[in-house]
């Protein structure tokens, strides 16, 4: 299994649709929500999601493009291969 971050532009796409596009992703185990070692937890932006795979990262984009394309006429998806991530929160 392999770690990836998936991103997945709807153009012209309202909020409806959004929703349905992080249903479907959670469906193949890609999540929105990054959780650090501290238990701290970090919302992805509209569109980004990070999951496991078994997939190569071709056959991810394929399934991820088959996907989108149920929503809207012209996705624009990309998919990186993550060997690890890093992020910093803003101070409240």
């Amino acid at each position: 299994m392999q770690d990836f971050t998936v991103r997945v532009e709807l153009r012209g796409a309202n909020w409806e649709t959004y929703t349905k596009l992080h249903e479907k992703m959670e469906a193949i185990g890609f999540y929105r929500k990054i959780i650090g070692d501290d238990g701290v937890t970090f919302q992805l932006p509209d569109g980004e999601y990070v999951g496991v795979s078994t997939k190569n990262i071709y056959e991810l984009r394929v399934q991820v493009h088959a996907i989108a394309s149920t929503l809207n006429i012209d996705p624009h998806v990309f998919v990186t291969q993550a060997e690890g991530w890093s992020w910093v929160l803003p101070k409240a």
